[in-house]
């Protein structure tokens, strides 16, 4: 008889700020592991220094290494206790993935059963030689390979002959609303996440100085790319904001607009469906996954026209009505916590 595996080795990140798509998911998967019969240790690989309080701050090498070392040093002594499973997280930065790759070999070589679990889109990420020779270490390595999206999924079957599960991110259930108020016009268009121009904002900025009766809310740090001062007025930059204010904003929300250039499975994105709102998205990562056209509309990477043509076409109350409806029903079926976690766990027995 297989025996549920109580032991994980978690490599994960968890920022002090609780801020970041894969800190957020670090901390809901902390939190309720124990209700699934999971004992979870963390090697916390999160940044450290300046990076820590500005992921956009200028890299310094002497953070990297202490970083490293103690990522190294914590991943040792949590090696010296029992662990039935590694769950490894990995965002494919750049230097992240020689780091990770690194620490795929040290729990390898313990002969700890190893997931390797990618919170990104690879084709997008990977691209340098070392970068690609790392990836190629790291499937070599690891037991099962976890995606969050189709494109990761096509990208490591083409090129590695390498098999992937996907598996997607999740959305605690005391999040997800029974219903959402649809107002008879549209007026506020919501965007959650850094406010940079790899995550489409310039294309906010075109579609708001095209729709001046729209107002246009971005929720998220602002990055030195970004001139305040050369914004058309209805444009309303909040900075970093609390999760507790976010769920507010998505409540009073008419329209999430999300037109990232790249992502894995947006945490964003998708608790803006659980509270029940019309999306206005690019097909990158998982987004069409989620979405299915039928949550919302989807638009060409970098094009504000579309963005725009979009709005318009969601003044129609009965569409949003719609579409509000769907995603809520679609994460309580697909994105809620217990089933994410015990999909997981599934594949935590599998390996053993």
């Amino acid at each position: 008889m297989t025996v549920s595996p109580q032991n994980v080795l978690l490599y994960s990140p968890l920022a002090q700020n609780l801020l970041g798509g894969m800190t957020i998911w670090t901390h809901t998967y902390l939190s309720v592991c124990e209700q699934h019969g999971l004992h979870a240790t963390l090697v916390n690989s999160a940044a450290e220094g300046t990076r820590a309080e500005n992921p956009e701050a200028k890299m310094s090498i002497r953070d990297e290494i202490s970083r490293t070392l103690h990522i190294f040093s914590a991943l040792r002594r949590a090696l010296k206790s029992k662990a039935d499973v590694a769950h490894v997280n990995t965002s494919c930065g750049p230097l992240g993935i020689i780091r990770d790759c690194i620490a795929v070999k040290i729990i390898k070589k313990k002969g700890v059963k190893i997931i390797l679990h990618f919170h990104c889109d690879i084709p997008f990420w990977v691209h340098s030689k070392i970068s690609k020779l790392c990836l190629k270490a790291m499937c070599r390595d690891a037991d099962k390979l976890f995606v969050l999206c189709h494109h990761s999924q096509e990208y490591l079957r083409a090129n590695y002959s390498a098999d992937s599960i996907k598996v997607p991110n999740f959305v605690s259930e005391e999040n997800i609303v029974p219903s959402h108020h649809i107002n008879d016009t549209m007026k506020n268009i919501l965007y959650v996440g850094g406010v940079q121009p790899d995550k489409g904002c310039n294309e906010v900025f075109e579609a708001a100085r095209q729709c001046p009766d729209k107002h246009f809310i971005l929720a998220g740090k602002v990055s030195d790319d970004v001139q305040p001062e050369n914004l058309p007025a209805n444009v309303e930059l909040l900075g970093g904001v609390p999760h507790n204010e976010i769920l507010t904003l998505l409540d009073q929300a008419d329209v999430f607009l999300f037109p990232s250039h790249s992502e894995g499975f947006s945490l964003a994105l998708a608790e803006a469906m659980s509270r029940g709102l019309p999306v206005i998205t690019t097909d990158v990562g998982a987004n069409l996954d989620m979405i299915e056209e039928r949550g919302g509309l989807i638009v060409p990477v970098g094009d504000a026209k579309g963005i725009i043509n979009a709005i318009r076409q969601l003044e129609n109350k009965q569409l949003r009505t719609t579409m509000s409806q769907w995603n809520i029903q679609k994460v309580q079926e697909c994105y809620t916590t217990d089933q994410v976690l015990e999909r997981m766990k599934q594949h935590y027995l599998e390996m053993l």
